[in-house]
């Protein structure tokens, strides 16, 4: 069973004193719980581990993970800046995939909107393949 790396319990501990680390052996990950004051500890988050058959211990990176779930390291005033900026993005997304999705349908109805345009200035509106005369 591996142990967590010392310098990694420190930070973590440093981060909130209710914070521990300990060692799952059905997923061979290191799992973070945390301490309420009834009902025990819960887990909050799930970090390295063996993956792809190589084993990594916690580190920085997994410090800053868990530091970004922590609701109360931000202000309102920037959580409310984060959620307006994702907001804005998801909606500028969602306008750059409508031109490209209406882009589309025009090229493949390409003959139908040639025809509609004929009908529109007065003509019938025929079909744009080759007719064959009649004598």
């Amino acid at each position: 069973m591996p142990s967590v790396n010392p310098s990694f319990m420190k930070d973590l501990k440093s981060m909130d004193r209710k914070l521990d680390c300990i060692w799952n052996p059905d997923n061979k990950k290191f799992i973070i719980t945390y301490e309420r004051a009834m009902g025990g500890c819960v887990p909050i988050a799930t970090l390295a581990g063996i993956e792809n058959g190589e084993f990594r211990q916690p580190n920085q990176k997994d410090l800053e993970f868990i530091k970004s779930g922590d609701l109360s390291n931000d202000s309102i005033k920037n959580k409310l800046n984060k959620v307006a900026s994702y907001m804005e993005n998801v909606r500028e997304e969602q306008k750059r995939k409508a031109k490209q999705e209406i882009k589309a349908m025009t090229k493949d109805s390409k003959i139908q909107l040639q025809q509609a345009a004929v009908r529109v200035a007065g003509g019938k509106g025929n079909s744009a393949f080759r007719r064959i005369a009649k004598d």
